[in-house]
């Protein structure tokens, strides 16, 4: 009886030897999803191995979508394999950016400046992907936006088109409520929780901050790190404001002296091929391009970034909707100084014009 049992022991680690398929040494590059999220069981990913050929699985799924949420097209994996189903991959290369900042933040240091510094480092490398940022289920942060640093897939991404590219694309716009594209640019909600997740952290990981970009003034306000209010004039806005209106969120660099505004943010903005493409950028919000905001921006759009420049023009924003407080969520955001869970001002930048603080930043 003892033998047989030995026997039978042996025989099932054999057959589960034979029903595995691991692949450790093995690349296999991502293609493509097809299926939809509401059926998420049943959707197959396609990759292609090193001889070139396609091959479609099905994959683990938890709460998380966090092997889903490791996909990137056209990156390599080593797999995990068993029977018809990936239980786990991993990418090939260590995810650093092949982009260096002109102006770039420290991590984890709360300040004014350095918010500011930080928001400027993916600009001119870095297009708008309806979605990107946020994570491949489309319902918070996605790894990108919870990471130390510049993704080497936006600056890729970015090297790879020109300017007819549009962010509707098929290939790279949302489908069947996934973010297939979620890692190769930034939208406004993903580029403001990046910027914000640098400031407040040191590594890769924790709790991010993206969300709804009508709702992320308001919500910021209510994680206990400043004021919000619908009730504000020009007046009150100051640099490192965020400003959440219809369906877009913006930080403000600030208030120029005849009433424009110099802002940064993630935006659709037309390419000089009249394509919808844009990303993060410094904009106007004025009536003309004649104001003191076009003219600041628009230098140091050219001046700093000739690549962008040579596809985008700088973008001049209507007030009227940049502005806007209707609804319950819609307003500005203010930063707690010198709290704790705020931030500080050492640098001044809050008494600077706008032209000032870019002076500053790209001295």
């Amino acid at each position: 009886m003892r033998k047989i049992g030995f026997l039978l022991v042996i025989m099932v680690l054999v057959l589960n030897s034979c029903a595995t398929n691991r692949v450790s040494d093995s690349k296999w590059t991502y293609s493509h999803h097809e299926g939809d999220l509401k059926e998420s069981n049943n959707i197959r990913y396609y990759f292609i191995d090193e001889n070139g050929e396609e091959h479609s699985f099905s994959m683990y799924t938890d709460q998380d979508y966090s092997l889903q949420n490791k996909l990137k097209i056209g990156e390599d994996y080593f797999l995990d394999i068993e029977d018809d189903t990936i239980l786990n991959l991993e990418e090939t290369d260590k995810n650093t950016s092949s982009f260096t900042p002109i102006v770039s933040g420290t991590p984890g240091e709360k300040t004014i400046k350095n918010l500011l510094s930080t928001a400027f480092s993916p600009v001119g490398s870095t297009l708008y992907v309806y979605g990107g940022g946020w994570n491949w289920q489309d319902n918070g942060s996605g790894n990108e936006a919870r990471r130390i640093g510049l993704s080497k897939e936006w600056a890729s991404f970015f090297y790879s088109q020109d300017a007819g590219y549009n962010y509707k694309d098929e290939k790279y716009y949302p489908q069947s409520g996934i973010n297939q594209c979620h890692d190769k640019g930034l939208d406004c909600s993903g580029y403001m929780g990046w910027i914000i997740y640098n400031v407040f952290n040191t590594e890769d990981g924790m709790e991010g901050f993206v969300g709804s970009s009508t709702k992320m003034a308001r919500r910021l306000s209510e994680k206990g790190l400043g004021e919000w209010t619908q009730d504000y004039t020009l007046e009150d806005i100051k640099p490192g404001d965020i400003i959440s209106v219809s369906g877009h969120v913006w930080m403000a660099v600030g208030v120029c002296s005849d009433g424009s505004v110099v802002a940064i943010h993630s935006t659709v903005s037309e390419s000089r091929e009249g394509n919808k493409g844009g990303g993060p950028e410094l904009s106007a919000i004025a009536a003309s391009k004649d104001s003191e905001a076009y003219i600041i921006a628009d230098y140091y759009i050219s001046t700093y970034y000739p690549k962008w420049y040579d596809r985008y023009p700088v973008a001049l924003k209507n007030p009227d909707e940049y502005f806007l407080k209707e609804g319950e969520n819609m307003g500005k955001f203010s930063w707690y100084l010198d709290k704790e869970s705020g931030m500080s001002d050492p640098d001044g930048y809050l008494k600077m014009s706008p032209e000032e603080i870019l002076s500053d930043l790209f001295k």
